[in-house]
């Protein structure tokens, strides 16, 4: 009787353990699969593939836009300006993308996964659009400043947020 009780905790543990392996796959083939996402449309954005931009995003989408500007008597700069953009639909974000793609390029080819937090400068006050979505951060490149465009991803596999400076 003690090893029925036995084997039968046993079989409990496996089913549990099994479930909480699947668990934990699922979720990183999500994280992968939205990361991919985040890949496909960045590269959309360099082919000034508006189509596809459209494609990947969700039907509203949060824009941010960060200029930079000297910082006076130093050779140095900082964040000046903020732009943000609420687009309503996709011909609004085939319209934003036709006249703003052109200065939109992004140099690195793997995104790199951040939180909200780390980019509290750029995104805090936004906290309410970009809290639920998965964050990737792409460089677009280096000159005078560190320039960045940074990627939101639904759960739906949707992109709902972009940022770039």
């Amino acid at each position: 009787m003690v090893s029925l009780k036995t084997t039968e905790m046993s079989g409990l543990f496996m089913t549990g353990l099994c479930l909480l392996l699947a668990l934990t796959v699922c979720t990183r083939l999500q994280a992968g699969e939205r990361a991919g996402i985040a890949v496909m449309f960045v590269k959309a954005v360099n082919q000034n593939d508006i189509e596809t931009v459209a494609k990947l995003t969700a039907d509203q989408l949060a824009v941010r836009t960060h200029e930079w500007r000297p910082v006076p008597n130093e050779y140095a700069f900082e964040y000046g300006k903020t732009s943000d953009f609420r687009l309503h639909n996709k011909q609004e974000i085939r319209d934003f993308f036709k006249s703003h793609i052109q200065q939109l390029k992004v140099e690195s080819a793997g995104p790199i996964r951040y939180s909200l937090d780390q980019l509290h400068t750029e995104l805090g006050d936004l906290a309410a659009i970009w809290q639920d979505l998965h964050i990737f951060l792409f460089q677009r490149g280096m000159g005078d400043v560190e320039h960045i465009f940074v990627v939101g991803v639904d759960r739906d596999n949707r992109i709902r947020g972009i940022y770039y400076n």
